[in-house]
């Protein structure tokens, strides 16, 4: 990874304002630590939430059951939807970047307050859809919520103001990457963990724009602005954000897998322009497979559908295979140098109980 700035506080005096991690020996600017906190309680209080409605699905589909009636079923689904497939994740996602983009890089939080604003919006967007879902029998339109099927002006507007919430989020992060570069936090090119998370975020920003297409006409539709709504344009832009809001999760987490490696294990990957390629890949290609949503769509051609869902995403594939092999074999390459070399695999078996990242990858 890229030289880290040396460790010093960026306010002389300051000591209130950042606390060096005991575990990590990070410094953690305390406004980032309350921002980071706040994001993945709501992430965890969103997963709760939708583990609870899938738990009423399970037992409502379960025949000797049957918990609740049909109306129940279709409103715990949508909810479950809202809840797994983006409140949750998303909320997890803004935490990283908070965290990727300062105490990873030694830097400060550049925006605190817009970046509290944007946690607002998202916590008032996230609620307010469960809200709606739960109490307005015309929001049962699940996860999809397809044109025609029209639900309750609130439940677009919730999603909405989610939306915003997370691109000024996202903004936030590159704020604080272009303050941090100012300040000299870090020289040459970003950490490969940082790069990963930058990623996710240029991923994110066409996620939710792609969100914004489809939902912005769908909540004038609602309240009687727009006569009409397009089901296939709407489905387009639909998945344009519903499929790829899970692949900037993908660009997220693979980030993640390098940094808990290096804090782990100490390892570097073998090839780093290697591992940035791949992320590289996923930002051309990764976004191009939500169009397998779409194979049956009638509004779209097979020329269309066959160089999305097949050639380009076949790329986006490659990406994940070379991450897939380039983690496990520098923690392997790493393991060995301490001298564990014993077997083929005895690599992976040592320090089980004491290093999270060897017990992970320990055999049964």
């Amino acid at each position: 990874m890229a030289a880290l700035a040396p460790t010093t506080p960026w306010i002389k005096g300051a000591k209130a304002d950042y606390r060096v991690c005991g575990v990590t020996t990070l410094k953690v600017d305390m406004q980032t630590e309350r921002l980071i906190i706040a994001n993945a309680v709501m992430a965890v209080v969103c997963l709760v939430l939708g583990g609870i409605a899938a738990l009423l699905i399970a037992l409502t589909r379960w025949q000797a059951i049957h918990l609740l009636d049909a109306t129940w079923f279709y409103r715990l689904l949508t909810l479950h939807g809202v809840d797994m497939l983006v409140a949750w994740i998303v909320f997890f996602e803004m935490a990283g970047l908070h965290f990727g983009s300062t105490a990873l890089l030694n830097a400060r939080h550049a925006a605190p307050k817009l970046a509290w604003s944007g946690f607002i919006l998202m916590a008032v967007g996230g609620l307010m859809a469960n809200f709606v879902i739960l109490f307005d029998p015309k929001s049962i339109v699940t996860f999809t919520a397809y044109v025609p099927l029209k639900a309750h002006p609130l439940f677009y507007l919730s999603y909405i103001l989610f939306a915003v919430g997370a691109l000024i989020t996202v903004i936030t992060f590159f704020i604080n990457l272009v303050v941090a570069k100012r300040e000299k936090r870090f020289e040459g090119s970003l950490p490969l963990a940082v790069f990963g998370l930058m990623t996710a975020a240029i991923l994110a920003v066409y996620t939710l724009l792609e969100g914004a297409a489809a939902i912005v006409p769908a909540f004038f539709w609602s309240l009687g602005i727009l006569p009409d709504y397009d089901p296939g344009i709407y489905r387009n832009f639909f998945w344009g954000f519903g499929h790829p809001a899970q692949q900037v999760n993908l660009a997220a987490m693979v980030a993640i897998w390098y940094m808990l490696a290096q804090m782990t294990v100490g390892i570097r990957p073998l090839n780093e322009k290697f591992s940035r390629l791949a992320f590289i890949l996923y930002l051309f290609f990764i976004n191009l497979g939500s169009a397998h949503h779409l194979l049956v769509d009638p509004g779209l051609s097979f020329a269309w559908k066959a160089v999305n869902t097949s050639y380009a995403m076949y790329l986006a594939v490659l990406g994940s295979m070379m991450h897939a092999f380039s983690i496990p074999a520098a923690m392997e390459v790493a393991q060995r140098a301490k001298g564990h070399t014993k077997g083929l695999f005895g690599w992976s078996r040592n320090d089980r109980g004491t290093n999270p990242a060897s017990a992970l990858l320990s055999c049964p």
